[in-house]
């Protein structure tokens, strides 16, 4: 009977090697892909949605523009893959591989591989015809696919949208705030914003959640002028102020919890999953698996007061004639220090620095442009 795997990597974030640029693990993460093309059995590499962080990834001017075109996502495309080369080396390695194929499932910091002219570019860079884009990957009775779809703020009426002539990105709500309000934000506290739980580390860094709240109320200003205004890019429906209400009322910028709506919307014995930056598992009618996230996160412990560098997974599921038969996580080690938070706040520019070099990564420079 014929065996083959389905690999599930979420959330790797490669960004253009700016300051908002998250994701460092290139040189661990390559020597995955290219052990992964190495295998005789056949494979399938799902990159399961926000393998690409256009979404902070500034535009060549260090904006970040609200439409966004074809040509834009051209743009940052090529600075991601100048920054992050060894990891596109390993990717068409994997794919010189026999019975190899590359699946790009879309994410709300990815929505940009909708366009034709950026999968056309992947495409060629890769050098293979064995690569695939759309909004999950359903085969062999598994479901995979990057669950902004559930997430209400987050989720959109297709990937494109035509304004006038010009076709442009349909943004979520949630990307839309992130590009108008808080990526200024990030780019002056661009460690900060990697550590969990947020709430905790607000506690300890009091101005920036009042920062924050003010974007928060700026943003919703926005939302009601733009209401006023009846921009039918930007009408806001009554749900969505409810929960801008809440979430800024409650001090809550965390992504909301999807499986619970995710079990229910799909048959395939097995669901797998991204969105939600941490690792999950349950198993009752169905398994559903969160592999985690592949860009640098922080542990913070409240007691002592120090950043610990969360684990990197990727999950392999097994396929036994055309039937699913198990799956497993896989930790890959990756040796990190354990931050002091103080230092951190003092010098976040200095850390940021450090944590790359742990990595093997070397960034020609962080700045907003690339």
């Amino acid at each position: 009977m014929s065996r083959r795997e389905i690999v599930v990597f979420g959330d790797m974030e490669v960004g253009g090697g700016t300051v908002t640029d998250d994701f460092i693990s290139d040189v661990a993460l390559a020597k995955v892909f290219r052990f992964l093309g190495k295998k005789k059995s056949p494979i399938d590499l799902v990159l399961n949605g926000d393998t690409f962080d256009f979404l902070k990834c500034p535009a060549a001017d260090g904006t970040y523009p609200l439409q966004v075109t074809e040509q834009i996502s051209l743009g940052k495309l090529e600075r991601a893959l100048r920054a992050h080369s060894k990891v596109i080396d390993a990717l068409k390695s994997f794919l010189n591989g026999k019975n190899k194929n590359l699946y790009f499932t879309f994410g709300n910091h990815d929505l940009d591989l909708a366009f034709p002219k950026v999968q056309q570019r992947i495409v060629e860079v890769l050098k293979s015809k064995r690569v695939h884009f759309g909004w999950s990957y359903e085969q062999f009775n598994v479901h995979v696919e990057h669950g902004q779809q559930y997430d209400k703020l987050n989720r959109t009426n297709g990937a494109l949208v035509q304004i006038g002539d010009t076709t442009v990105l349909n943004l979520s709500y949630s990307s839309l705030g992130v590009l108008e309000s808080f990526m200024r934000v990030k780019e002056g506290n661009p460690f900060l914003e990697r550590i969990h739980s947020r709430k905790e580390m607000f506690k300890l860094v009091p101005s920036l959640l009042r920062t924050l709240r003010w974007c928060g109320a700026r943003q919703l200003f926005r939302q009601l002028y733009y209401d006023i205004t009846r921009d039918p890019f930007r009408k806001t429906p009554r749900w969505l102020w409810r929960e801008l209400w809440r979430r800024w009322l409650h001090n809550d910028w965390e992504v909301p919890d999807i499986v619970k709506v995710a079990r229910k919307e799909s048959g395939a014995s097995l669901f797998v999953l991204g969105h939600l930056h941490h690792v999950y598992f349950e198993e009752s009618d169905k398994l559903i698996v969160l592999p985690d996230t592949w860009r640098d996160e922080y542990l913070l412990d409240m007691h002592s007061l120090t950043l610990f560098p969360k684990n990197k997974y990727y999950a392999r599921i097994f396929i036994e004639g055309s039937k699913f038969k198990g799956w497993k996580l896989v930790h890959v080690p990756i040796t990190r220090s354990v931050l002091r938070f103080e230092d951190v706040v003092k010098d976040q520019m200095k850390y940021l620095a450090l944590a790359a070099h742990e990595e093997g990564y070397w960034p020609a420079k962080l700045k907003r442009t690339a």
